[in-house]
Protein backbone atom coordinates (compact mmCIF):
# COMPACT_ATOMS: atom_id res chain seq x y z
CA UNK A 1 0.00 0.00 0.00
CA UNK A 2 1.31 3.43 -0.95
CA UNK A 3 0.76 6.70 0.84
CA UNK A 4 -0.72 9.37 -1.40
CA UNK A 5 1.46 12.47 -1.28
CA UNK A 6 -0.27 15.78 -1.76
CA UNK A 7 1.48 17.54 -4.61
CA UNK A 8 -0.95 20.14 -5.92
CA UNK A 9 -2.84 22.88 -4.09
CA UNK A 10 -6.12 21.29 -5.18
CA UNK A 11 -5.11 18.11 -3.28
CA UNK A 12 -4.60 19.86 0.05
CA UNK A 13 -6.74 18.53 2.90
CA UNK A 14 -9.19 20.81 4.64
CA UNK A 15 -8.91 23.26 6.25
CA UNK A 16 -5.55 23.84 4.54
CA UNK A 17 -7.06 24.12 1.07
CA UNK A 18 -9.54 26.76 2.21
CA UNK A 19 -6.78 28.65 4.01
CA UNK A 20 -4.56 28.56 0.93
CA UNK A 21 -7.48 29.69 -1.24
CA UNK A 22 -8.01 32.65 1.05
CA UNK A 23 -4.33 33.53 1.39
CA UNK A 24 -3.09 32.96 -2.16
CA UNK A 25 -5.92 31.78 -4.43
CA UNK A 26 -4.17 28.36 -4.34
CA UNK A 27 -1.07 29.77 -6.04
CA UNK A 28 2.05 28.18 -4.59
CA UNK A 29 4.35 30.62 -6.39
CA UNK A 30 2.55 33.86 -5.57
CA UNK A 31 4.34 36.81 -3.96
CA UNK A 32 2.42 39.67 -2.36
CA UNK A 33 2.49 43.09 -4.01
CA UNK A 34 4.87 44.31 -1.30
CA UNK A 35 7.17 41.30 -1.78
CA UNK A 36 6.93 40.44 1.91
CA UNK A 37 4.65 37.38 1.77
CA UNK A 38 5.21 34.24 -0.30
CA UNK A 39 3.50 31.06 -1.34
CA UNK A 40 0.26 29.26 -0.59
CA UNK A 41 0.13 30.37 3.02
CA UNK A 42 1.78 33.78 2.51
CA UNK A 43 4.77 33.19 4.75
CA UNK A 44 7.10 36.02 5.54
CA UNK A 45 10.79 35.06 5.55
CA UNK A 46 11.09 35.16 9.33
CA UNK A 47 8.22 32.71 9.89
CA UNK A 48 9.44 30.48 7.06
CA UNK A 49 12.92 30.20 8.55
CA UNK A 50 11.48 29.74 12.06
CA UNK A 51 9.79 26.52 10.95
CA UNK A 52 12.86 25.24 9.11
CA UNK A 53 12.28 26.58 5.63
CA UNK A 54 15.14 27.67 3.39
CA UNK A 55 15.07 29.83 0.29
CA UNK A 56 11.81 31.48 -0.69
CA UNK A 57 8.51 29.88 0.29
CA UNK A 58 7.11 30.73 -3.15
CA UNK A 59 9.75 28.49 -4.72
CA UNK A 60 9.14 25.54 -2.39
CA UNK A 61 6.96 22.57 -3.29
CA UNK A 62 3.34 22.43 -2.23
CA UNK A 63 4.20 19.56 0.08
CA UNK A 64 6.97 21.56 1.79
CA UNK A 65 4.77 24.63 2.14
CA UNK A 66 2.07 22.51 3.79
CA UNK A 67 4.60 20.87 6.12
CA UNK A 68 5.95 24.27 7.21
CA UNK A 69 2.43 25.70 7.59
CA UNK A 70 1.44 22.81 9.86
CA UNK A 71 4.52 23.43 12.01
CA UNK A 72 3.70 27.11 12.25
CA UNK A 73 0.10 26.32 13.16
CA UNK A 74 1.25 24.04 15.99
CA UNK A 75 3.39 26.86 17.38
CA UNK A 76 1.17 29.91 16.82
CA UNK A 77 -2.25 28.40 16.23
CA UNK A 78 -4.51 29.60 13.44
CA UNK A 79 -3.72 33.19 14.43
CA UNK A 80 -0.60 32.87 12.27
CA UNK A 81 -3.11 33.75 9.50
CA UNK A 82 -5.30 36.27 11.36
CA UNK A 83 -7.59 37.53 8.61
CA UNK A 84 -8.20 34.27 6.78
CA UNK A 85 -8.50 32.13 9.89
CA UNK A 86 -11.13 34.50 11.24
CA UNK A 87 -12.97 34.54 7.91
CA UNK A 88 -12.92 30.73 7.83
CA UNK A 89 -13.91 30.32 11.47
CA UNK A 90 -10.56 28.77 12.41
CA UNK A 91 -9.31 31.48 14.77
CA UNK A 92 -10.80 29.83 17.83
CA UNK A 93 -9.84 26.29 16.79
CA UNK A 94 -6.59 24.69 17.91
Amino acid sequence: MYLTIKTTPQDLPEPWQSLAMCESSLRADVVSKTGKYHGLFQFDQRSWRYVGGTGLPSRASVREQLTRAKKLQKIQGWNAWPECSKKLGLHSAK
